[in-house]
């Protein structure tokens, strides 16, 4: 049996619950709001393991040590934890520690900074907040007042600026288990946005015969060991033949990759999460 920590009305979690169903597996599910009217006391004896795809409440970290309490609390009582490093205290660091693990591992990201270090900043950039999720907080910055403008609520000691790479396409790669699926989207990017062009889409099925796509796989794949997400996807600029990791998501919403390539993200999920136990 499976706890999964999930927001009710997300995608993801209907699809878990449904290859759950197929397959036999039994899930309980509850979102955020629950635990916290539990005050996160959960029995895990019941359990065999516990997913916690979501920590959030209406975007706020501030429920992080509770979690990351629980995921302990589960890890003791011998049962998988789903990501394990939830359970040592990897929560809610927030992008810029993701940032300087990856490039430690050698993992290429556009030049980021804490906003307070920024000094002297070339427009356009990129600016983050680095609590952000789900493509939130991300704005496009042309100048000092656009930049004043748009990143007025969040505070200064949590904004990051952030090289802005031109990049001819940019690529999304799911990973269950630190592994690339068979399928990887790729999109052109328009030069008018930071944004990939979601009506020019192309589905890639590996393996494929343009070397340049296994180097991209690489990278993916080192990006999520690296920062042990056993579920993720990998956004990734190409740009004058070189990968930029953007974002390693540890908790992607899986709908747009599923309709777009077709494939069974949440049933191939789940059989990894059962193998685990």
């Amino acid at each position: 049996m499976i706890l999964l920590i999930s927001p009710k009305s997300a995608y993801a979690t209907a699809r878990l619950l449904e290859e759950a169903k197929k397959s036999g597996t039994v899930i309980v599910h509850m979102t955020m709001a629950e635990l916290e009217a539990k005050d996160f006391n959960i029995d895990p004896e019941p359990f065999d393991s516990l997913f916690i795809r979501s920590p959030f409440i209406g975007g706020l970290p501030e429920f992080f040590p509770q979690i990351v309490a629980l995921a302990q609390k589960f890890k003791s009582a011998g049962k998988k934890v789903v990501d394990g490093v939830i359970a040592e205290g990897e929560l809610g660091q927030g992008k810029m520690a993701d940032y300087q693990r990856l490039e430690a591992a050698g993992v290429a990201i556009p030049k980021t900074v804490w906003f307070s270090q920024a000094g002297q900043w070339q427009y356009p950039c990129i600016a983050k907040w680095t609590y952000g999720y789900g493509g939130k907080e991300v704005f496009l910055i042309n100048s000092a007042d656009d930049l004043y403008k748009s990143v007025e609520f969040i505070p200064t000691e949590e904004l990051l600026l952030q090289e802005f790479v031109p990049a001819e396409c940019e690529y999304k790669v799911m990973t269950v288990g630190y592994k690339s699926l068979p399928v990887v989207l790729k999109f052109k990017t328009n030069p008018k946005i930071f944004r990939p062009d979601f009506g020019e889409t192309e589905v890639i099925t590996l393996p494929a015969p343009d070397p340049k796509i296994n180097q991209l796989i690489q990278v993916a794949e080192l990006a999520a060991k690296t920062l042990c997400r056993e579920l993720s996807k990998i956004d990734i600029l190409e740009s004058k033949g070189k990968f930029y990791v953007l974002e390693v998501n540890r908790w992607p919403g899986l709908k747009s990759f599923e309709e777009l390539t077709g494939y069974n993200v949440a049933g191939e999920f789940l059989g990894y999460v059962r193998c685990k136990i």
